[in-house]
């Protein structure tokens, strides 16, 4: 496992406009963030929203949590020439946990409003995330966040890749991070792991057969279940 080792500071800047004026935002705060790879780089962000356990983001950033089913899942529902994705984060070992999973499409690249990423991204209390409607291509779990604290998994994202095709479900991976918060005026210490395993990936889908039973996804999940059970 990787280890965080520095703490720096850095700048987010945001920027409302209107037809009479423009006035920018400004935030410094300072925090974790883990690499794998690269030296780390420690880094906290405000976000302009609050994000929260079992986050679900809709068309329009929409949250819809709360609602009742035949809502949740009329947001659901396949469209065409898509697939999902699904993984997990283990966070036994830690004094955080996630509230969003951030997942980048980086082949072809998409450009993201925000830090958010994949705004279909669901993240469950115990870890568990999955995604829907991704357009095909080659996507990366970039970051989490807790709370407002965002913390990102590596500077090159190599290790955390993952390849959606159409009408299929794909395994994103599952991830064992390891952060104790400190002191004000101490590093914090994190660092994370890629654990895939068949009996996580097994446990994951038949979790999601039953999450997405009244949707199109149903097909999708079951069929790897299938392809994993036989394998």
């Amino acid at each position: 496992m990787s280890s965080l080792t520095a703490l720096s500071r850095v700048f987010a800047y945001g920027m409302f406009l209107s037809s009479k004026a423009s006035r920018y935002l400004r935030e410094l705060a300072d925090g974790p963030t883990v690499c794998l790879c690269e030296p780390a780089r420690v880094m906290r962000q405000r976000t302009l929203y609050s994000i929260r356990r079992a986050l679900v983001l809709g068309a329009g950033g929409a949250m819809v949590t709360g609602c009742g089913t035949a809502d949740r899942n009329a947001g659901r529902q396949a469209e065409g020439g898509t697939g999902m994705a699904f993984g997990a984060f283990d966070f036994r070992e830690s004094d955080i946990n996630a509230t969003h999973v951030v997942l980048l499409r980086i082949s072809p690249t998409k450009l993201y409003m925000g830090g958010a990423g994949e705004r279909s991204t669901v993240t469950m209390e115990g870890g568990e995330f999955y995604a829907l409607n991704l357009s095909p291509g080659l996507y990366a779990v970039n970051a989490f966040y807790s709370g407002e604290l965002r913390v990102a998994l590596e500077a090159n994202l190599k290790q955390n890749t993952f390849r959606v095709e159409p009408g299929a479900a794909v395994y994103a991976g599952s991830y064992r991070v390891s952060y104790q918060r400190k002191g004000l005026f101490q590093r914090d210490d994190g660092a994370f792991e890629r654990v895939d395993s068949r009996a996580t990936e097994g446990r994951l889908l038949r979790w999601l057969a039953t999450e997405l039973a009244a949707t199109d996804w149903a097909q999708p999940v079951r069929s790897r279940l299938s392809a994993l059970e036989r394998s």
